[in-house]
This record gives C-alpha cells, structure tokens and sequence, in this order.
C-alpha cells in the first residue's frame, strides 16, 4: 500500500516538473488540433489511364474542366479537342446514342456496349442520336 504522505512529498519535488510536462503536451494537442483545423479541402480526381481502340496511343483524362484550365498565373489555356486526340465518338447499342468527347457521359459507357464512330455523320447513318448531355 502506498503512503499518501510520500506522495505528497514526492509530488511537491517535482511540482515544477510535472506542471511543465502537462504544459507541453497541451501544447503539442493544442498545436495539432489547430494544424487540422486551418487545413483546407483539396479533393482529388484521380487520373484515368486508357487505351485508345484501334490505336497504340494512350489516352488521359482527368476530371478537370474540359472548356479550359487556368494555369496559376490565371492566364487562360484553350480547351483541347479531345475528339482529336482520341477521334472516336462512342455510341451505345444498347441505347442507340452516340456521345462525343468532353460529353457528361462519354466515359460511363461499359466497353461491352461501345461502339466506336470516327464522326458524328457516321453514327447518324448508323442510326445513332447524340447524346442530349
């Protein structure tokens, strides 16, 4: 059993010591706490890496913007025709519509049901509407 009289002893000894430890780890909490709190939300797209059909070139596409990305002097860079990058419309068969690149829906197609147009006319003459997105 211990003596609360050498506790007492003990804990006047070190009084100094032990207020300055409790000091320095309110700080660190403290200081973390307010480190999480100032920190921003950044959410993060992640890159896609594809395969280009009929193609050995690789397509990226990033969920940025697709009419234009400022660069950080705020200059404004001309949106990129993905069309000619990729030059494939993809139609669905199962729905008969054709999107183009940069549409909402463009990359949500499941491959089994693509269909690959090298023009717009050419998924109209197949019997295609565009995409209204």
């Amino acid at each position: 059993m211990l003596n609360l009289k050498y506790c007492k002893e003990v804990l006047a000894k070190n009084e100094d010591r032990i207020i300055l430890s409790i000091g320095f780890i309110l700080v660190a909490i403290l200081s973390f706490g307010a480190g999480k709190l100032s920190e921003t939300y950044h959410p993060q797209t992640p890159i896609i890496f594809q395969e280009a059909p009929h193609s050995n070139a690789v397509s990226v596409t990033a969920g940025v913007a697709r009419d234009a990305i400022n660069n950080q002097a705020g200059e404004t860079i001309p949106k990129v025709d993905s069309a000619k990058i990729q030059g494939k419309i993809i139609g669905n068969k199962n729905s008969m519509i054709y999107h183009i690149p940069g549409g909402a829906s463009y990359d949500r197609i499941s491959e089994q049901n693509r269909i690959y147009f090298n023009s717009e006319q050419e998924a109209q003459n197949a019997g295609y509407r565009k995409s209204k997105q």
